[in-house]
C-alpha cells in the first residue's frame, strides 16, 4: 500500500489507474464513514444537518485537515461549496471522531452532498433526504 502511495503522490495520474483495477490510494490516511444528510426545519427555516465520522486510516497520529461539502442538482453540477473546521485538530491510529454541522437556508434544488477532506480529491456522495 505504501508504495502507490509514493506512486500517485509523485505521478497524481497514475491515482485512477490504481482505483481502475481496484487498488484506491488514500493519500490523507483518514476516511469518512457513516454521512448522512437530513433536513429540519428550525424556527421556520430549514436547515440541512450533516453528520459522520471521521476515521483515521493510517498507523501514525495524522493532522486532520477541513472537511469540504459541495450540494450538487440534479445535473451533477454544485449548487453551493463550502468547508468546515474538522471536530478534532489530529486523531490517532484506529480513533474516530463523529461531526454534526448544520447548515440553515440550503440551496431548494439540492439533490446531493459531496463530503471530503480539503486536500483530498476522493469525494463521497450523499442523497439529501
Amino acid at each position: 500500500m505504501a508504495f502507490r502511495q509514493e506512486v500517485v503522490q509523485f505521478f497524481p495520474q497514475s491515482g485512477p489507474l490504481f482505483a481502475a483495477m481496484g487498488l484506491g490510494v488514500n493519500l490523507v490516511g483518514l476516511d469518512l464513514a457513516g454521512v448522512t444528510a437530513n433536513f429540519v426545519v428550525d424556527d421556520g427555516t430549514a436547515v440541512l444537518v450533516i453528520e459522520g465520522e471521521i476515521r483515521s486510516a493510517s498507523e501514525q497520529t495524522i493532522a486532520v485537515p477541513r472537511l469540504e461539502f459541495a450540494i450538487g442538482n440534479k445535473d451533477g453540477e454544485d449548487l453551493y461549496r463550502w468547508s468546515a473546521k474538522p471536530p478534532v485538530v489530529e486523531i490517532a491510529p484506529s480513533e474516530n471522531a463523529r461531526f454534526t454541522l448544520r447548515l440553515p437556508s440550503p440551496p431548494p434544488d439540492g439533490v446531493r452532498l459531496i463530503a471530503s477532506f480539503q486536500r483530498a480529491g476522493g469525494d463521497r456522495s450523499v442523497a439529501l433526504r
